[in-house]
C-alpha cells in the first residue's frame, strides 16, 4: 500500500498543496503528517497527523500485522 507522507515541525500541522498532490499522483490510500504532537488526529479523510512514535507503530502493523513480528 502506498503512503504519503510529510514530515513538519510543528504542533499544529497542515496539509500542503504539494502534499495533495503528491498523493493524487502517487494514488496513495493514505496520507500521514508526521509532526511533534504527543498524540496524532484525522486530519482529513485518508490522512492522519500522527507523532513519530505512532507513525512507527502504524508501519509497524501496517506491514507485520498486530503482532509486531
Amino acid at each position: 500500500m502506498e503512503w504519503a507522507i510529510e514530515i513538519q515541525n510543528t504542533l499544529s500541522p497542515k496539509i500542503s498543496k504539494g502534499f495533495s498532490i503528491s498523493m493524487e499522483d502517487t494514488k496513495a490510500a493514505k496520507g500521514a503528517v508526521i509532526s511533534r504532537v504527543d498524540e496524532g488526529y484525522p486530519i482529513r479523510e485518508g490522512v492522519r497527523n500522527y507523532s513519530l512514535l505512532e507513525f512507527c507503530e502504524a508501519i509497524k502493523k501496517e506491514y507485520y500485522g498486530a503482532e509486531g513480528s
